[in-house]
């Protein structure tokens, strides 16, 4: 049986793991411009399930081409 993997439309199948710092520098430049920004809108009140999860899903969102915001809002202010 073979399996197949699946590739983001949003990555590049053939980058080199041995790359240059420089090199990238350049690729994280050029992926930054092509990148869909995002902005999420979260109560700030407080730090618990739902914004932990927000929080560990931010730091992944970047390697399938989002680069995602936090604003926090608290009631009242």
């Amino acid at each position: 049986m073979t399996t197949s993997t699946l590739d983001s439309p949003f990555t590049s199948a053939g980058t080199s793991a041995a790359a240059s710092p420089e090199a990238e520098r350049l690729a994280d430049r050029e992926a930054a411009s092509t990148n869909v920004r995002v902005l999420h809108v979260i109560n700030g009140e407080h730090y618990s399930g739902a914004e932990r999860v927000q929080d560990l899903l931010a730091a992944r969102l970047p390697e399938f081409g989002f680069d995602a915001g936090f604003a926090c809002v608290k009631p009242d202010r």
